[in-house]
């Protein structure tokens, strides 16, 4: 019997994503995969860390994304998280409680978020 290919998290494109948010802070949430207002710049669409995921893989628009793909489900499989990755990661419920001193959808709170989960591997 072989053993399950072990997923390989994808830093590459959580680091565009980092870049992505500190970029047009305007244009993150966290709240929501995908966010729409006319005070939201460029498509007038927000996206959470799972959105952007999908629209900078598929070099789209988080509002094109939108229309077009699952964010949890597809930002999972982006970002080669297994479920309970995508669960720490999506989920700001599940974020350690050092990254919730400031509402999730805090830019720097989220790019910090991001990053400790790169240097753990995804374990935390």
């Amino acid at each position: 019997m072989t053993k399950p290919k072990k997923q390989k998290i994808n830093v590459r494109l959580l680091r565009r994503i980092q870049k992505q948010i500190l970029k047009e802070p305007r244009q993150f949430i966290m709240s929501r995969y995908f966010a729409h207002s006319q005070r939201i710049p460029n498509c007038n669409t927000a996206a959470c860390i799972a959105g952007w995921a999908i629209a900078l893989k598929e070099g789209i628009t988080p509002k094109a994304a939108a229309n077009s793909f699952v964010p949890y489900s597809d930002g999972q499989d982006a970002l080669g998280l297994t479920i309970n990755q995508a669960e720490r990661l999506f989920l700001p419920a599940n974020w350690p409680n050092r990254f919730l001193l400031k509402p999730s959808h805090d830019p720097h709170q989220a790019v910090a978020r991001i990053e400790a989960f790169i240097k753990s591997n995804g374990r935390i």
